[in-house]
């Protein structure tokens, strides 16, 4: 078409440009609120159970090892957030 190079043209490349942001936008706040959630019912559990410590409850040998679990998951999977959440925006 003619009018691909002119106003036209431009005027479609700068909408389709904008509309392309505003998708990443969205996506990158979606990804945030989805890792903010899955940290979020770890760490819940996980300072549950530190709590119970810091109020004088000795946990039981299982206790221990879910707290040592969940410390261990949290960790990796901010980690791995993290990586995925830097790789989205370097792309």
């Amino acid at each position: 078409m003619a009018n691909e190079n002119g106003f036209i043209g431009e005027l479609r490349r700068q909408l389709q440009g904008t509309a392309d942001e505003h998708l990443q936008a969205a996506l990158n706040e979606g990804f945030g609120d989805a890792a903010s959630i899955c940290l979020g019912v770890i760490s819940r559990k996980y300072d549950f159970l530190m709590q119970k410590i810091a109020s004088g409850q000795r946990p039981s040998d299982e206790e221990l090892a879910v707290l040592s679990s969940l410390h261990e998951l949290k960790s990796e999977i901010d980690s791995e957030l993290r990586a995925f959440g830097e790789s989205m925006v370097n792309d």
